[in-house]
């Protein structure tokens, strides 16, 4: 991705600059635990957006932006940054906008308690879903539609998506892992693929399961790498949750 930009900027392709800046420039950094960085650029990205230049992934932004701010306790600014971002991709319409927006401000909702809302979210995106010949780049956010639906006890809407596609992707059998009630199994997959963000988020719910089953040995060695990353990020809601189930499982 930096030398992409590099190359971008040496031969004077701004508009290219721009729509990595707002994109994977964002998104690389959360998944891979520099949120400071992955805030910055958006907080750079969205501050041009609202100065009066506006663009394309302006909807991601504020919907990334949103993620680390819930995921650090700030729901305030998670909720009006992802009804920012929801308005955006809205007006864009594309599907490789707006389903990980939808998600993304679905699972914010999930998170902050309203589940009315993000289950409206949820049905949106399998609306969508349904309509769609293949799922294209939504298919590295099915592993939060597998996690949603068992949320919302909606997994046998979501089998027949996830079967019906044809696309060999790694994100996928994530998905299916996810769908099938192994979190453990699929946040190892996550951390073979190198994206500690997913893998944390995984391992937490793997050991809340594993609490709540009597089985706190097994508990504890999903709170260990988990909490270790949330507390890198500055993660509170989720340093929170680790360690009260950490204090369940003593």
């Amino acid at each position: 991705m930096a030398e992409v930009r590099e190359l971008a900027e040496r031969y004077g392709h701004i508009a290219f600059v721009r729509f990595i800046d707002g994109s994977t420039g964002i998104m690389q950094p959360y998944i891979l635990g520099e949120w400071d960085s992955a805030l910055d650029r958006a907080n750079a990205f969205t501050r041009a957006v609202e100065e009066g230049s506006p663009h394309y992934h302006a909807a991601a932004a504020y919907s990334r932006r949103g993620l680390i701010e819930m995921a650090r306790g700030d729901d305030a600014a998670a909720l009006k940054d992802s009804a920012r971002a929801l308005e955006l991709a809205r007006q864009v319409g594309d599907p490789q906008i707006l389903l990980p927006v939808l998600l993304e401000s679905a699972l914010v909702y999930t998170e902050t308690g309203d589940r009315s809302r993000a289950i409206a979210l949820f049905d949106e995106t399998v609306g969508y879903l349904r309509e769609l010949p293949d799922m294209g780049f939504a298919i590295s956010f099915t592993h939060t539609i597998a996690w949603l639906a068992r949320v919302f006890g909606r997994e046998a809407e979501v089998e027949p998506i996830f079967s019906a596609e044809t696309v060999e992707s790694r994100w996928l059998r994530v998905a299916e892992t996810i769908l099938a009630g192994d979190l453990r199994g699929a946040a190892e997959m996550l951390a073979d693929m190198n994206v500690p963000a997913f893998e944390a988020f995984y391992r937490l719910r793997a050991a809340e399961a594993l609490v709540g089953e009597g089985r706190r040995a097994e508990a504890d060695e999903q709170l260990g790498p988990a909490l270790a990353f949330y507390r890198s990020v500055g993660a509170t809601r989720y340093v929170r949750e680790g360690e009260a189930l950490l204090a369940a499982s003593a």
